[in-house]
């Protein structure tokens, strides 16, 4: 879907998305490293590695492998549309979604109006919801 044919309702949708991504993102990078974790433990013979009864070793370690391959895709496709980003718009996405912070927080830190700030989001956005591809669009 091209950002110029959107609708008013199918961009804010983007947009919830996208926001919903970059929240999450210093949680999929811990979630990667758990799950590597997971895996060195399930592929060595610890005893201690607990394997669910309806499944075996081979089949976890598999599942384990796919959701750390699902994890690195999200994080290289996050890092890579933020690239395209300017320091600014960067330092926004920072501030206001990785570290959690409110508009007016941020708009302090980055030393610039509220109003201002909603003008960068809506760069951010724009770039941000065609620089994600289809992740812009999964829930």
């Amino acid at each position: 879907m091209r950002l110029l044919h959107m609708t008013k309702e199918e961009r804010k949708k983007c947009i919830k998305n996208v926001e919903k991504h970059l929240r999450n993102y210093n949680n999929y990078k811990i979630s990667l490293s758990n799950l590597e974790r997971q895996l060195s433990i399930a592929s060595s013979d610890n005893p201690r590695y607990y394997s669910p009864p309806h499944s075996n070793k081979h089949s976890s370690e598999k599942f384990i492998k796919s959701e750390i391959e699902f994890m690195k895709m999200l994080i290289e496709i996050i890092d890579k549309a933020l690239t395209e980003l300017s320091d600014i718009e960067r330092e926004f996405v920072q501030y206001r979604y990785f570290n959690k912070w409110t508009v007016n927080k941020t708009a302090l830190e980055m030393g610039y109006s509220e109003k201002a700030i909603f003008t960068i989001r809506n760069q951010v956005m724009d770039k941000l919801i065609i620089g994600l591809g289809s992740l812009s669009f999964m829930q």
